[in-house]
């Protein structure tokens, strides 16, 4: 193997590694993190929509909601910060 193809071939598989991780990161936002009673109060206002939400957090212009499903399984649902409304 040449000196360049090695060279490729460490960056590549270094992207491969980073590139996920990078991926997981929040957006990046001026928005303030919610308060524990902002939490509180979005919590109750997504049970009131039927959505079984444990927590929520600012996730850069969407709020972050771990949802607990009828199986029992945790999931991860954004929400337009506002209205409350499903981001699809």
């Amino acid at each position: 193997m040449t000196r360049h193809s090695t060279s490729a071939a460490l960056v590549i598989a270094l992207l491969a590694i980073v590139a996920p991780a990078m991926a997981l990161q929040p957006p990046q936002s001026d928005a303030p993190r919610l308060l524990e009673s902002e939490q509180a109060a979005i919590i109750a206002a997504l049970k009131q929509q039927g959505i079984n939400a444990t927590d929520v957090e600012q996730w850069g212009d969407y709020v972050r909601a771990f949802v607990v499903k009828d199986d029992g399984s945790i999931s991860m649902q954004l929400f337009e910060q506002d209205r409350l409304k499903p981001v699809r």
